[in-house]
């Protein structure tokens, strides 16, 4: 049960942010390319993926909605 909710809760981050988005934007922040917005909206994501690891060992999981924007951002890397 535990491995089945820690493969839900990777799936359901990286049906919003993938693994090339996620590398694309920590590069991109690192280096001071986002704007304001888009950084405000990175650092929402951020603390939504850490609430989504806290949430996975509850049975069953309440899952966070992703923060306004991380999509499309994401879509964008």
């Amino acid at each position: 049960a535990i491995a089945a909710q820690k493969a839900e809760c990777r799936a359901r981050i990286l049906a919003v942010v993938d693994e090339t988005a996620q590398l694309n934007l920590t590069a991109a922040a690192a280096a001071g390319f986002l704007s304001a917005e888009d950084m405000a909206t990175y650092l929402a994501g951020l603390a939504w993926i850490a609430a989504m690891r806290e949430a996975w060992p509850t049975v069953p999981a309440a899952w966070p909605a992703p923060p306004e924007g991380l999509t499309a951002l994401a879509a964008r890397f």
